[in-house]
C-alpha cells in the first residue's frame, strides 16, 4: 500500500535538511533523531492517502491533543479552542 522506499528518502531528506540549515553544527547520526523525521514521513505519507475530510479530522485530533500541553496562563483559551475542534470534528465525522 505504502510505498516504505518513498518514505525513506523522504525521511533522509528531512534529517539532511535538518543538517544542511546548520552547517556549523558538528554532524553526527542519532537514531532517536532519525526516528523524529521518520515518523514525520509515515505522518505526511498517510496524510497523502486520506481524503480532504479524513486529512482535516486527523489534523483537528492533533491540535486537541496538543493542547494537553498548553500552559496555565493560556488554559481558559485552550477550553475554548478544545469546544470549537471538537465541535468542528463532529460536524466533520457525522
Amino acid at each position: 500500500m505504502f510505498n516504505r522506499s518513498k518514505i525513506m528518502k523522504a525521511a533522509w531528506a528531512l534529517w539532511n535538511g535538518h543538517y544542511n540549515a546548520r552547517p556549523h553544527l558538528e554532524r553526527g547520526f542519532e537514531i532517536e533523531e532519525f526516528a523524529f523525521y521518520l515518523s514525520i514521513a509515515w505522518r505526511n505519507a498517510k496524510e497523502a492517502a486520506m481524503s480532504a475530510k479524513q486529512a482535516r479530522a486527523a489534523a483537528i485530533a492533533r491540535e486537541i491533543e496538543n493542547l494537553k500541553y498548553t500552559t496555565l496562563r493560556t488554559d481558559v483559551d485552550a477550553k475554548r479552542q478544545r469546544q470549537r475542534l471538537t465541535t468542528e470534528l463532529v460536524a466533520i465525522t457525522a
